[in-house]
């Protein structure tokens, strides 16, 4: 599933960010068609099944992560400024506890709210505000067409991720966010060279005189007697 949101929603950002409407139109027709076929092909193939959410097992991971979001809401409730020690949140989170012996912390923003609290949280998500808005805006200038292209992947590529990332564990997909993020910032932080307008003639500026050429002389020809 996280795979199907950070692809779906990276394409729909990158078209969007590189002004390819038409492009955008077609996609947004064609992902309700994929997105019926999927669901028509889980029904015989178990592993799409898995991967969409509809078998057994998948159920049971969308009513953890529902259970999840509850707790986690409490906890921040709870302890709203700084948040919790790791192993004071296991504790609290002891009874999602799962068969394998592990608390699945499935949502990296809820993740961050129940560690750090508020302050945490609001750094979190203006850092990710600062570099997203950053790029986006650099789709304005005259930058090169190599520097367009990586302001959109990563804009794309962030997007995507943070979406999915609502939805999948932390720590897995914590070193591909922080590599984004700072390849992000680097193309965001990249200098634009600016061209020098050049400055336009008015009706009372002087034109510079030329000076005039120099008359023609005649060589006087020689006619030998």
């Amino acid at each position: 599933r996280v795979g199907y949101i950070a692809v779906g929603i990276g394409l729909v950002t990158c078209l969007f960010y590189e002004r390819r409407y038409r492009s955008l139109v077609k996609l947004l027709l064609v992902m309700p068609i994929i997105a019926v076929a999927l669901v028509a092909a889980a029904g015989s193939v178990p592993f799409i099944a898995a991967s969409i959410g509809t078998s057994a097992d998948a159920e049971g991971s969308v009513d953890y992560r529902s259970m999840l979001i509850d707790a986690g809401l409490a906890i921040v409730r709870d302890h709203p400024i700084a948040g919790l020690r790791m192993i004071d949140l296991l504790n609290r989170l002891e009874p999602l506890r799962q068969g394998e012996g592990i608390v699945d912390l499935v949502n990296q923003p809820l993740t961050i709210l129940m560690r750090g609290g508020l302050v945490f949280g609001f750094l979190y998500g203006l850092m990710t505000f600062r570099v997203i808005s950053a790029l986006y805006r650099r789709r304005r200038l005259a930058t090169d067409p190599a520097t367009r292209a990586c302001a959109s992947a990563f804009f794309g590529a962030l997007v995507g991720l943070i979406m999915a990332l609502m939805t999948t564990s932390f720590g897995r997909n914590e070193f591909t966010f922080i590599l984004l993020l700072a390849a992000g910032a680097g193309i965001v932080a990249r200098r634009v060279p600016v061209r020098a307008a050049q400055p336009r003639p008015t009706a009372n500026s002087v034109l510079p005189i030329q000076p005039a050429a120099a008359p023609a002389t005649a060589v006087p020809s020689m006619i030998n007697s």
